[in-house]
């Protein structure tokens, strides 16, 4: 599974989402990369995703939020392996 988010503008919500060994390549990201707007993730796993940064998620701006989910055995080369935030908002737990 692949979740790819641009600029939404609006709020978007995915729950219980379970990306299992999505590899990037020779591409940046892996599972999700947010470049606006926001995204809020509830539930599910992202487990063993690989990529150059963020093996799981990448945030270059916007918000993001993380509750209730797992990440887990994800691998970057550059950096973040689980999350790699260079922009934007990152809120973990039901803050």
């Amino acid at each position: 599974m692949f979740l790819h988010v641009y600029d939404v503008g609006h709020s978007s919500a995915v729950q219980n989402i379970n990306a299992i060994g999505v590899a990037g390549g020779g591409v940046f990201h892996g599972a999700i990369e947010v470049h606006g707007g926001a995204l809020t993730l509830e539930g599910g796993a992202l487990r063993r995703n690989v990529a150059a940064k963020g093996g799981a998620i990448l945030v270059t701006g916007g918000e993001v939020r993380i509750a209730g989910s797992v990440l887990e055995s994800n691998t970057a080369r550059e950096g973040g392996g689980a999350l790699f935030v260079d922009g934007g908002r990152v809120v973990l737990g039901n803050q």
